[in-house]
């Protein structure tokens, strides 16, 4: 017997989707999931927005309605009907995840900040939607990138793409036209791999603008060994080795790959930009002294305070107890002042220190005055103790009297 009810009437929801089930190939969508590869169905009245290809289908805020990335045009979606107006334009292609096999080529179709990362068996790849990669390692409904081979992302983040030997690098012919700006620039779009290598220059900037404007287009990090194309961009050195194996044209402005040169000056100014420690030393040094830096101060650590150089294991005890420029407390106003300032500190707070001095003073005699009252208190119970005593002992000697 059929029965009826609510998903999205009403703004209620009476049924939730078991995703352990994904739909089969030819079945009507019926259900906004997404992750679902589609092609148009049987109530499909748009014309050709799909490109008589496939799609997968986007999370949709209205009810009855799905969106869609067609393979075709990848940076924007469409919306469609699965139930609204008692319709339904999409038919399921393929199901979610059986096609990906390691070695195939991919699409991210969104952001990693749309992603829900629960269950992931590691740690997660941070992308942006149209990002290209080759698969590497595929667990349940996670894989693995041969580029970030220890990162996972979900299967239903990315689509396969048709061709193999495709120059297409995730963006459309305008996003291609107005460059890579926003593609840099975009928060999420950042690779979380700090040490991975063959990759750019992953540090903690002191000016980050800066070190943006610096950044290759296919790691997004600054560049490492930079190169620069003829359209101005840099790139790193290895980045650009691995894409001209498999692409002939640059990945922004999709011209000749070959017109490319190192960039001596850009790598100086790469060179010269401010980092801070990696070991935490509190010390800001320049890119290119980090290596020296580094080999100095995992043996030797200077001291943030006085700037004397030690080993390492010794800089805990030395800031404690030896440093000349450690915070001890004042003896008469209680604030912590540097050791080699103590004395200034004297001479700068004279009033401070003789009000402290006073009421201390103040204390002093009151305590004192406490004491002789205590000790008259116990003069007079000595007395009187040493009255009692001579008293018990007249009665010992006549009682021993009167018994003789």
């Amino acid at each position: 017997m059929e029965q009826r009810y609510r998903v999205g009437a009403q703004g209620s929801y009476d049924l939730i989707i078991d995703f352990s089930y994904p739909p089969a190939h030819g079945q009507v969508l019926r259900i906004p999931e997404p992750g679902i590869r589609v092609r148009r169905g049987p109530d499909w009245k748009w014309q050709n927005q799909d490109g008589g290809g496939l799609g997968t289908t986007q999370p949709c805020s209205m009810a009855g309605w799905v969106c869609v990335w067609w393979d075709h045009e990848p940076v924007c979606h469409h919306m469609y009907r699965v139930g609204a107006e008692g319709k339904y334009d999409l038919t399921v292609a393929e199901p979610r995840s059986t096609d990906y096999m390691v070695g195939r080529r991919v699409r991210f179709i969104q952001g990693s900040e749309h992603v829900d990362f629960s269950g992931c068996p590691g740690s997660a790849l941070s992308f942006g939607a149209g990002w290209t990669q080759y698969i590497h390692r595929i667990e349940g409904e996670w894989f693995t990138t041969q580029q970030f081979a220890t990162l996972w992302a979900p299967l239903s983040a990315v689509q396969l793409t048709e061709s193999e030997d495709s120059n297409y690098v995730g963006y459309s012919e305008e996003e291609m036209e107005e460059g890579v700006t926003s593609f840099m620039d975009s928060e999420g779009d950042s690779i979380e791999c700090a040490n991975h290598p063959g990759i750019g220059h992953d540090e903690e900037w002191l000016d980050v603008e800066e070190a943006s404007s610096m950044q290759c287009p296919i790691c997004l990090y600054v560049a490492r060994d930079a190169l620069a194309h003829d359209c101005g961009h840099l790139f790193c050195e290895s980045c650009w080795d691995r894409w001209i194996t498999d692409h002939r044209n640059c990945p922004v402005c999709r011209e000749d790959g070959h017109s490319i040169v190192r960039a001596p000056r850009d790598q100086r100014k790469i060179l010269n930009l401010k980092i801070r420690c990696p070991l935490d030393c509190g010390e800001t040094i320049r890119l290119g002294d980090k290596e020296a830096h580094v080999t100095f101060c995992a043996t030797y650590r200077r001291c943030s305070a006085c700037g004397e150089e030690m080993l390492a294991e010794m800089l805990t005890i030395h800031e404690k107890e030896m440093c000349r420029c450690r915070p001890i407390p004042c003896e008469l106003c209680s604030e912590m002042v540097r050791m080699d300032q103590m004395e200034a500190h004297m001479a700068g707070n004279v009033g401070i220190h003789m009000l402290a001095l006073h009421k201390e003073n103040q204390a002093l005699k009151k305590e004192n005055q406490t004491i002789k009252k205590e000790s008259r208190s116990l003069k007079k119970e000595g007395q009187f103790l040493k009255a009692r005593v001579e008293e018990l002992e007249r009665q010992v000697v006549a009682r021993d009297e009167s018994d003789a």
